[in-house]
């Protein structure tokens, strides 16, 4: 558990490493491409994103899904993705440890799964596990974000983050 708890750490050490002074935008990308998305997938698109954004300014439209899309707009218009999930992953990465990003393995965790023709969270499963997540760590004496990351790793079952994916990504 100890490990898992450097989830954000790692990965921010690592979007540093790559991405330099766009750390924070880079960040906002693969935030913005999380939803539905593994670690890996993540970054790849992410990635495409950020080459995208820095040859020609903007993104196209056929590279990324709608719901990646417009998120991926977002960045570019507002410099941070949109959904709750996604501001919260944001917000973890650039250091700021106090949200709590509800994806489905956390809602696998906590036995909160939504109807299965369904990906989004009600607001109020969300909230009851970021209170969850809160008061758990508050007790144990972590961050919300390592916590969140304890318990997001257990539900997957592994514990890669973004630095592993990155540091295999050709550099272009």
């Amino acid at each position: 558990m100890r490990q898992t708890r450097l989830w954000y750490t790692r990965s921010r050490r690592a979007i540093k490493k790559r991405y330099g002074k766009d750390w924070k935008l880079a960040s906002a990308l693969l935030s913005a491409v999380s939803a539905n998305n593994t670690v890996k997938s993540t970054c790849t698109l992410a990635d495409k994103a950020y080459w995208q954004i820095k040859q020609t300014g903007t993104i196209q439209r056929e590279s990324f899904c709608r719901s990646h899309y417009m998120s991926l707009l977002n960045v570019i218009e507002n410099g941070e993705p949109n959904g709750r999930k996604c501001k919260a992953l944001y917000y973890n990465l650039i250091g700021d440890e106090n949200y709590v990003p509800v994806d489905i393995w956390m809602m696998r965790y906590f036995h909160l799964m939504p109807p299965s023709n369904s990906n989004d969270v009600p607001k109020w499963k969300f909230d009851l596990i970021e209170n969850a997540v809160k008061e758990d760590a508050y007790a144990k004496g972590l961050t919300v974000a390592q916590r969140q990351a304890e318990i997001w790793c257990e539900a997957r079952g592994k514990s890669d983050d973004f630095s592993d994916h990155l540091a295999q990504m050709r550099l272009i």
